[in-house]
């Protein structure tokens, strides 16, 4: 390998190119080699307070959600039957009360909503110009129950597969879960 490079340096030197000005040359080269990679490295990290470039697939602890004003743990999360009406009953705001099947369920269905590509375009949108809150769509398969909840002026609990998740920004540049509930 060292005849290779002394071949080639005598080429060089040969032809004028001083081994300086060589060595100079191979090292900017990487040089910028290097600073290209973390470049790219960089944009698509995140920043504590939010994604900076592209929201990208995520892992949701609903837990630091609620700890900043959420509430889809504590109105929505493991709810007993009775405890549906009972919110129904309280709420005359409400069409509807729902609870996610447990907590699990809940982050697995948040996760898979934030990162869905069209989501992830519409929260990238949003978060550039953030008015009110955004609210996204999970439409499960039609199958997989993630929940049950009743409907104002029914007296049955049904199962459900879909779900709507509500983020608000946090107003440097990233956003909570605020709630989140399934849905018929």
């Amino acid at each position: 390998m060292a005849g290779k490079w002394f071949h080639l340096w005598r080429r060089f030197s040969a032809s004028g190119i001083s081994a300086l000005k060589w060595a100079l040359a191979v090292s900017l080269l990487a040089f910028l080699t290097a600073c290209s990679l973390d470049v790219k490295e960089d944009a698509n990290q995140k920043t504590s307070e939010g994604p900076r470039n592209q929201v990208e697939t995520v892992s949701v602890d609903l837990r630091d959600h609620e700890a900043k004003g959420g509430h889809l743990i504590s109105r929505h999360v493991g709810k007993s039957d009775q405890e549906l009406i009972e919110r129904l009953n309280e709420n005359p705001g409400i069409s509807a009360a729902s609870t996610f099947t447990d907590l699990s369920t809940a982050e697995k269905v948040v996760e898979t909503t934030l990162s869905e590509p069209e989501n992830v375009e519409k929260i990238n949108h949003w978060l550039k110009h953030p008015r009110g809150n955004l609210v996204l769509n999970y439409p499960g398969d039609g199958k997989t129950v993630i929940g049950r909840g009743i409907q104002r002026g029914s007296n049955r609990i049904e199962n459900y597969t879909r779900a709507k998740i509500i983020l608000k920004s946090d107003r440097k540049g990233g956003y909570y879960i605020l709630t989140g509930y399934p849905e018929e």
